[in-house]
């Protein structure tokens, strides 16, 4: 085990033993939950972990904070470990949120003296106080979820287990959530976080992995690319600028050294300020846009257009991915460009109810160069 791994995981298995609702039938069924997991989690990463329903994530986190042991393999953590598996999990419903704190943190494995320098943050953090010593069993699941979160990312611990647990809060506690993980992130706190928001973990990770029935998988889709490109220096950016123009967003772009390419396909992702769930992508994967003829100056120059009012008003930072040969992003260009849409929100405000209204408006060509 390295140094700056805190978590290091060896041929994990997992499985459980099926009754069988006949009496005369001795032939129990074994449950394979999980099976042949290798990971490897250094200090001050957020790696974020996908799947479907019933694949073993949430198993994978149990076994990570001791609630149940593994069936085999190893598993070696340094330091303390801190976890939210459950809304309220820890919490006794009779108990006041003050009583609840100690009592939660105790379970955690802290004194009360590390709990009562932390209290005070705890509660404001939350922000519940007026109702801190008020029985639990009287706050909703988004109380109950602050003051569950708020406990353990105050209180000091080494490694960080979430399971979807940011579901619950609205958006403004999830950006406050996720602004004190990365302020953590940074302070080197290494965190694991389960969850079906797969922007939501872009928007932080630096990992995402994928459980399907019980195995990690590498999946090719254009999300799941992004930590692992390989770097193609030679690809330069010449230009990129956006026109509204008749409720249309245009946004033309220009790749130089690009003859290497046999198909050349570009992404743009959007990521919005007054929300992580403003975040999105588009691809011109469904063009199929072949770079195989002759290219004057080996330049090629894209455009997308889509209707302006396809896109919530916001502050918008674009990063341009390059993806060569229609496998892999080759050349990410992180955050450069800008783009303010402020209008009149109440236009359409239907699109307050959808995290992503764009999806499928995107119209790309390629252009001829001048």
């Amino acid at each position: 085990m390295m140094e700056n791994t805190l978590i290091e995981i060896k041929n994990l298995s997992k499985s459980y033993t099926l009754r069988t609702p006949f009496e005369n039938d001795n032939q129990n069924k074994v449950l394979e939950v999980l099976k042949g997991i290798n990971l490897s989690v250094k200090a001050g990463e957020i790696i974020g972990v996908v799947g479907p329903n019933g694949c073993g994530k949430s198993t994978l986190l149990k076994i990570l904070s001791s609630v149940t042991p593994p069936t085999g393999g190893d598993i070696y953590i340094k330091g303390k470990v801190a976890s939210i598996l459950d809304i309220g999990a820890g919490f006794h419903p009779e108990l006041t949120g003050r009583e609840n704190v100690y009592l939660h943190g105790q379970i955690l494995g802290f004194t009360k003296k590390e709990i009562e320098a932390s209290f005070d943050e705890i509660v404001e953090f939350s922000e519940i106080g007026k109702f801190i010593d008020q029985p639990v069993k009287t706050y909703s699941n988004g109380m109950y979820l602050r003051l569950a979160f708020s406990v353990i990312i105050h209180l000091k611990c080494d490694v960080l287990l979430l399971d979807e647990v940011l579901a619950v809060g609205d958006q403004y506690f999830m950006r406050k959530c996720l602004n004190v993980l990365r302020q953590k992130k940074e302070e080197g706190l290494t965190i694991v976080i389960v969850s079906h928001d797969i922007e939501l973990l872009i928007a932080i990770c630096s990992k995402i992995i994928a459980i399907e029935k019980g195995s990690i998988v590498e999946k090719e889709t254009f999300i799941d690319l992004f930590p692992k490109f390989e770097q193609d220096e030679k690809v330069n950016l010449k230009k990129i600028e956006h026109i509204v123009e008749n409720e249309t967003l245009e946004i033309n772009m220009k790749l130089s050294d690009v003859k290497d390419y046999n198909w050349i396909d570009i992404g743009l992702i959007f990521d919005g300020s007054s929300s992580v769930h403003s975040r999105f992508s588009l691809t011109s994967l469904h063009n199929q846009t072949k770079s195989s003829f002759e290219l004057d100056g080996n330049e090629i120059s894209f455009q997308m257009k889509v209707p302006i009012y396809s896109i919530k008003p916001d502050k918008y930072t674009i990063t341009l991915a390059v993806i060569k040969d229609r496998k892999a992003v080759s050349k990410l260009f992180q955050n450069c460009y800008y783009i303010d849409l402020n209008y009149d929100e109440n236009i359409l405000p239907f699109l307050n109810f959808y995290p992503n209204p764009l999806r499928l408006f995107a119209d790309w060509r390629t252009l001829q160069n001048d």
